[in-house]
């Protein structure tokens, strides 16, 4: 793109346009512009990345984090004055990558305000292979120990769930990003038994 470059990333959704915006880094001399909505700060995926891409491309790279448990939902005329004002007179072509609502609502944003941005692109993760295989075996259950920051935790997991949304359920709080099997952000090595990895065919 010839245009400056702004990236809207949400949870595991910065995954695609972290790659955009090095790819605009390294080969162009493009302002670059990168707004990631994350729960936490703990939460945020490929955040000392971000960080090194900060001081490296100081003067063309600003990046603003926006944390929901802290902050509330990226909603509303406050959400919109950031973009706005990230997006400053450069009218940026627009990415976009996060939960289906949360884009859905950043278009809009996007369509109303067309003065200040460029062109707008997005990309979909699909729920529906997830959904699938957590339909698998849904009368099962199993004890799953998770080690963790040198702890050990006991679970029962029943077929339907995840092994996230289980300790989730325990009141365990584990690194993860989109929730789908499909990031990355929840990768865990397995250190005895079986797991079915269903559909996330990039885990071995």
């Amino acid at each position: 793109s010839s245009r400056a470059f702004l990236g809207l990333a949400a949870g595991s959704g910065i995954t695609p346009v972290i790659s955009m915006l090095k790819h605009m880094l390294h080969s162009t001399l493009q302002p670059c512009r990168l707004f990631y909505v994350t729960p936490t700060p703990e939460q945020t995926i490929f955040h000392t990345e971000l960080e090194l891409l900060r001081q490296v491309y100081s003067k063309r790279l600003i990046v603003q984090y926006w944390h929901t448990r802290l902050h509330g939902p990226f909603a509303g005329e406050t959400a919109q004055r950031l973009l706005l004002d990230l997006a400053g007179d450069m009218q940026p072509d627009v990415y976009v990558c996060g939960p289906a609502a949360w884009m859905d609502l950043v278009q809009r944003w996007v369509q109303t305000h067309v003065r200040w941005f460029g062109s707008c692109y997005h990309e979909s993760f699909s729920e529906t292979a997830a959904l699938t295989t957590a339909l698998v075996n849904v009368g099962a259950s199993h004890e799953v120990v998770i080690q963790l920051a040198g702890a050990s935790h006991r679970l029962i997991v029943g077929g339907w769930q995840s092994i996230l949304a289980a300790a989730r359920a325990g009141g365990l709080e584990l690194p993860s990003g989109c929730e789908l099997g499909k990031c990355g952000g929840c990768m865990a090595r397995c250190l005895s038994g079986e797991l079915d990895v269903g559909s996330t065919n990039f885990l071995t």
